[in-house]
């Protein structure tokens, strides 16, 4: 199962999170990208919302429902491709009651990461992993970071001169 080796999981989710991999469909899930701004405190927001029905749950013996994933978003400049400027995952590992576990299986499971990057274009591979079961999804997307509003705030302004 690949529950059961910890360093094979990290080498798969790692080689789908690499831009000349094919997409992973394995774990459905969209995803939205909200680029740096004052409300998200500049930092790049992807909010997750995975296919509830393509996880495995396992009941506990207090009768929770348990779920084991990874959310992740690598970052990669487009002036170079070959290395990740940024790489942040965040492994989700709990147990819901039935309320919630009702509630998530009629909607979606939430998962969210946050990136700080320089301003610049970047190309983003997005991914999830079900880490009981090994299924994986993964998306890309681009995003522009400009320069941050306090940067700009502290530029002098120009002299308009008629």
């Amino acid at each position: 199962m690949a529950q059961a080796n910890p360093s094979r999981q990290e080498q798969e989710l790692d080689q789908a999170m690499t831009p000349d991999w094919p997409i992973a469909t394995g774990l459905p899930f969209q995803a939205r990208v909200t680029p740096p701004s004052d409300k998200t405190r500049n930092k790049l927001v992807v909010q997750y919302a995975i296919d509830p029905k393509a996880l495995n749950f396992q009941t506990d013996d207090k009768g929770l429902e348990r779920v084991d994933l990874t959310c992740a978003v690598r970052a990669y400049s487009l002036k170079d491709m070959d290395k990740p400027v940024k790489s942040e995952g965040r492994k989700l590992a709990g147990a819901l009651r039935a309320e919630a576990y009702t509630k998530v299986m009629s909607s979606f499971f939430p998962c969210e990461e946050q990136v700080e990057l320089a301003p610049g274009k970047y190309f983003l591979r997005v991914g999830v992993r079900d880490n009981s079961t090994g299924l994986i999804g993964t998306a890309n997307a681009t995003v522009e970071v400009a320069e941050s509003v306090t940067a700009q705030a502290g530029k002098p302004a120009e002299d308009k001169k008629q």
